[in-house]
């Protein structure tokens, strides 16, 4: 998504939004790359993992400021010194 340098989605997407920042499929497309960190951040959260779960997280966040999942998902890849209920319920607060 983001690798190689200069050879990545992330590099073609951005560089059709210089040229259009209108462009509705690089408008998608970046969405999409903050999605697929979304689903990466998850499933390492649900391994335990943490750390790395944040780290997906922080990318995603940067593509998509606004993506729910991504969101959610900061919250539960929070350092573990609370449960998980207390991250459900403040989730909701």
């Amino acid at each position: 998504m983001t690798a190689p340098p200069q050879d990545n989605a992330y590099y073609y997407y951005s560089r059709l939004l210089q040229m259009n920042p209108n462009d509705k499929i690089a408008q998608d497309g970046i969405r999409e790359i903050a999605n697929r960190y979304a689903i990466l951040a998850e499933r390492d959260v649900a391994d335990g993992n943490y750390e790395r779960a944040r780290s997906y997280v922080i990318l995603g966040l940067q593509f998509d400021p606004a993506n729910k999942g991504l969101r959610v998902l900061r919250e539960f890849a929070a350092p573990r010194n609370k449960g998980i209920l207390e991250s459900v319920l403040n989730f909701f607060r």
